[in-house]
Parts: C-alpha cells; sequence; structure tokens
C-alpha cells in the first residue's frame, strides 16, 4: 500500500492554461499515472475530512469515465491514518506536491509502529521566502535512510541540494543532528501522455485552430511571462531575421497562459520590429486545445531562462506530438532534448561568482529578483538563429528529428515507464525501512499545536467531567422524532451524526434508569461503539450542549 497526500486529480478541462502551473499539472498527471500504472499496490490517499467527498468524486470520475484503472485505491480521513497504519503496511508515503518530508515524519513518529520510506518530488525551488518556509523546515526534519527527494533532472538536484547545504550551513545545528537530517536524492523525471501528445495530421488541426493552412509556424507553447517562465523578445529579434530571409512565409506562433500586460507588452516589441502581422499571440488555450498547437506546427522554440524551470515538460511535449525542439541549454532542457538528434539546443552564458542580487533578496519580491536574474542568462541568438534557419530550410530534418524525438519520449518519458521505476524505488526503499528501528521522538520542523491548553482560559468556565448530563427538551423531542442533526457538512467525519445520536439516545436510556451519565461514561460509551478516541468523543458532547440538546448538571 502507498500512502498519498492529496491534489487535484481531475483539472476541468475547460482550464485556461494559465490557470494551472507547470507543477500543477505535473502533480496532477503523476497522481493519475499511478492510478492507471502502479500494478499490484493499493493507492491510500490521505484526506483533510473537509476533501474527502469531493477527492473521492474526482477518482470516480477517472475510474469510470477517463482511463482504466490498474491500481486499487482508498481514501480515508487523515484522522483515520493511525487506525490504517495499525492495520496495513506502507511501502512509502509520497507527496507529490513537493518534498514536504515533515508531514510524513510527523505520521511515521506519532502514529505509526513501524517505519516506511518517505518521498516527494521537486518541482520549482528558487523563490527567497521558501529558504526559511521550505529549506529550514526540511534542514530540521529528522529523516532515515530509506527517505528520498525525486529531483526531475540532474540539474534540478544539483540546485536543490546547493540551496539545502546553504541553509544548513547558515544554521546552528549540532553535528548529531545534521547527520540525522541528511536525505539522500533519486532521480525520476516527469512523463509524457503519448496518447494525448501523439502526431495527427497538420491539416486538421491548422484547421480547428483557425490558423494559415501554407505557412510554416514556429511554436512556443507555454506560460508567457518573462519573470516566470522565458524573455521572448530575443527571440522576436531573431524572427525578424528570419522573416527578411524567408519572406512572410513564416509565423511565429505564442501561446499559452499571459496576462494582458505581458501580452501588450510582447505585442507592442513585435510592433516595433515591424513584424506583428507575422507573429500571432493565443492568450490562454484551454488543456483540450493544447494537443492540437503541436501538430499545428512544425517546429517548436523555447528560449527560457528562468531559475524556476527545474525540468521542463513542454519540450517533451512537442517531442511526443512529432516536433524538432530547439531550446536553451537550461536547466532540464539539457538532459530532455539529444542535441542534433531531436533538435539543437542553445548555448546560453551566466555570471560566474558575481551575485548583484542576493544582498537585497529578502527585502523584495521574488518576481522583480527572478526577472532581474533572467536579465543576467544570455543565449546565444546567432546559434538560435542557425537552428531555426536550418529547420526552416530542410523539412526532411524536421521530420527526422520529429521522428527521433517521439521515439526518445516513447523510449523514456512515457507514464507507464516513469512509475514502474517509481514502484521498484519504494519497494526496495521499504525493504531498508523494515531494517531500521523505530523511533518516536519531536519533530522541531512540526509542532504540534495545543488548542486546548493555550487557548481555554478564553472560556468562563471549564466542563467539569463530574458533572451529570441530561437531555433538554429539545433533545427528547429528537429522540422521538428523529429528525436531521444541524452538523456542517464539513464536520461530519469528526462530528459524526449517528455517534451523536448514539449519545442523546444513550443519555435517554440511563435516565429512564435512574442511572447517572457523566462525562467519562458517555465518552467510554462512544468509544466502544464507534471506536472514537476520547478527545473526539467528547467533541461530540460539547456539540451537543453547544446545539442545546443536552444539558449539564451540577
Amino acid at each position: 500500500m502507498l500512502a498519498l497526500l492529496p491534489t487535484s486529480l481531475t483539472p476541468e478541462r475547460r482550464l485556461e492554461e494559465s490557470s494551472l502551473t507547470g507543477a500543477q499539472i505535473g502533480s496532477t498527471e503523476f497522481h493519475v499515472a499511478l492510478l492507471k500504472h502502479l500494478t499490484g499496490e493499493t493507492l491510500l490517499f490521505l484526506s483533510d475530512p473537509s476533501d474527502q467527498n469531493s477527492l473521492e468524486r474526482q477518482l470516480r470520475r477517472i475510474s469510470e469515465n477517463e482511463t482504466p484503472v490498474a491500481a486499487k485505491y482508498r481514501v480515508v480521513s487523515m484522522r483515520e491514518a493511525p487506525r490504517v497504519l495499525s492495520q496495513e503496511r506502507l511501502i512509502g508515503f509520497h507527496d507529490a506536491n513537493g518534498p514536504f518530508l515533515h508531514h510524513g515524519t510527523y505520521l511515521r513518529s506519532h502514529f505509526s509502529s513501524y517505519n516506511f520510506p518517505l518521498t516527494g518530488i521537486v518541482h520549482g525551488f528558487s523563490y527567497q521566502p521558501i529558504l526559511y518556509d521550505f529549506f529550514v523546515r526540511l534542514a530540521l526534519t529528522p529523516t532515515l535512510p530509506c527517505d528520498r527527494i525525486f529531483c526531475t533532472s540532474q540539474m534540478a538536484q544539483k540546485a536543490f541540494q546547493n540551496v539545502l547545504d546553504y541553509v544548513r550551513d547558515s544554521l546552528p545545528l549540532q553535528e548529531e543532528f545534521k547527520r540525522r537530517s541528511t536525505v539522500e536524492f533519486e532521480q525520476l523525471p516527469l512523463g509524457v501522455d503519448t496518447d494525448t501528445y501523439c502526431p495527427r495530421p497538420q491539416s486538421d488541426a491548422r484547421r480547428l485552430l483557425n490558423l494559415p493552412p501554407d505557412k510554416t509556424i514556429l511554436l512556443y507553447f507555454g506560460r508567457i511571462d518573462p519573470q516566470g517562465k522565458g524573455d521572448l523578445q530575443p527571440l522576436l529579434l531573431v524572427f525578424q531575421k528570419l522573416l527578411k530571409r524567408h519572406g512572410n512565409n513564416l509565423l511565429l506562433l505564442i501561446a499559452g497562459g499571459i496576462n494582458d500586460h505581458h501580452k501588450a507588452q510582447l505585442s507592442g516589441f513585435a510592433t516595433e520590429l515591424g513584424i506583428e502581422t507575422q507573429v500571432l499571440i493565443r492568450p490562454n488555450p484551454s488543456l483540450v486545445e493544447g494537443p492540437l498547437y503541436y501538430n499545428a506546427s512544425d517546429i517548436f522554440v523555447s528560449p527560457v531562462d528562468t531559475m524556476q524551470e527545474s525540468f521542463g515538460i513542454t519540450p517533451l511535449e512537442a517531442m511526443a506530438s512529432g516536433l524538432p525542439v530547439v531550446a536553451s541549454a537550461w536547466s532540464g532542457y539539457r538532459e530532455t532534448i539529444l542535441h542534433e538528434k531531436t533538435g539543437f539546443l542553445i548555448p546560453t552564458q551566466i555570471l560566474d561568482h558575481c551575485d548583484p542580487l542576493s544582498a537585497f533578496s529578502p527585502l523584495q519580491s521574488w518576481q522583480s529578483d527572478h526577472l532581474r536574474f533572467a536579465q543576467t542568462v544570455a543565449l546565444d541568438l546567432e546559434a538560435l538563429y542557425f537552428a531555426l534557419d536550418t529547420l526552416i530550410q530542410r523539412p526532411q530534418l524536421r521530420q527526422e528529428m520529429g521522428a527521433c524525438g517521439r521515439e526518445r519520449v516513447l523510449t523514456t518519458y512515457t507514464w507507464a515507464k516513469i512509475i514502474a521505476r517509481a514502484g521498484d524505488i519504494w519497494r526496495d526503499l521499504s525493504q531498508i525501512a523494515q531494517t531500521l528501528p523505530h523511533r518516536c521522538e519531536p519533530i522541531p520542523s512540526l509542532i504540534p499545536a495545543q488548542y486546548t491548553e493555550h487557548f481555554k482560559h478564553y472560556a468562563s468556565h471549564t466542563f467539569p467531567p463530574e458533572n451529570r448530563l441530561t437531555l433538554t427538551e429539545e433533545g427528547l423531542t429528537f429522540c422521538r422524532t428523529k429528525g436531521r442533526l444541524p452538523i456542517y457538512p464539513e464536520l461530519q467525519s469528526w462530528i459524526r451524526p449517528e455517534a451523536a445520536l448514539v449519545a442523546l439516545r444513550f443519555i435517554r436510556s440511563m435516565s429512564r434508569l435512574r442511572q447517572p451519565v457523566t462525562l467519562n461514561s458517555l465518552t467510554a460509551n462512544l468509544a466502544r461503539k464507534y471506536g472514537l478516541e476520547p478527545g473526539q468523543a467528547k467533541a461530540h458532547l460539547l456539540w451537543l450542549i453547544k446545539y442545546g440538546y443536552v444539558r449539564n448538571c451540577p
């Protein structure tokens, strides 16, 4: 059994691309791929009680309407995790939203009698605020040799290790604690749905998207944001030169999430260059339209320069669709794209030691830092021109590189292969976990809140456990009529209607027998019938008093 923290599993397909980040899409697709391809295991989705019904609906939608599901699954409230852990053994606890190992460490230490591996996957981590919010917490999280952080690329792993080492060295940690909080890495890339992203007739895609049928189309697809993705103005400069050589038979198609400000900037720059009629910006296409843009195009180009790009899924989507890829030699692109085989990698340059942004990074927004940093990443525009010019002139080379790109995706980056690799990792780590002594210890990075202890003095009285409980007229009437208790839907896994009704009937029955009912006797009754822990059982009584069904009598 593999435990998973919740994520959105089925984003609405009419959503605009700008509504979802690459991390959100990657997290969603990873979970769906687990359902499709992880055979021989049950997936245990641990959910906040208020999200449990929604998560169950999403899973049913996947099972019934979208795809065959290979893995079995269950959804349980996080509060039920201790009971499940006492009955089942996990091969792992995974968070596809990020490497937030403190959640699993706390669960393993406080609610399990055995060890299981903790894993989480790295997305973007270049924001100054998370040095404290995330990396300090990770540095303060005691881990085991069976725990891993999944990195989608070697580049991301090196950068993540650089940041984590920097934070750990900045903290006054004892060497023993540093040793216990060390975590290892596994490289696990994201995958591509090769049925969704596949070659299709170009003419059909162009007709559906209302694109010119006879032009050579260069496509940029992704977020259009110089702060968070890449500066496209240098691409426009190169495209201006290509138009001078090849005439108006070219079209630069820019599609993706964009706001009005960035659209006006980009359109204005195209107008300054006199190429506005050959540059088409398609803002915020839907998820359904996305694959068609690849099918409608001849060449994919992606000159990214952002620290946020740890992997890069759009080049793989383009390759799966049979397009040659021209992209900056940057981060994960350097690993997924094979230079002169599946496309061209364009050299990038950056400063070595001088970092003019670091000193003020705690005092200004990460967005402005990212933009300033990206402007110090220089793309070789001559190499970009040469690569695009070569592919424009040689349709046969485009086909060969596109075919090679799709073969690379089918060989290395299908979700079936990625999930098979992940399953092997979890099973191997589970074997390691079984050899380690289990320990229960404080988690400095995750301190449980003590709500009652810290705030009980706000109330004028505390509840005396020895007081006798009786039903009010409203409580007696409810027992006779069997109506509906007005419990908020999102509370019904905490204040369970059937348990509250049993509590009322228990008080009524004991009153008829002239037997006193106290907080302790009622708690014992609910614990016996429903397996409620004492605090939750007592919460039922306070709710019944709050709503006027029960009174306590000194």
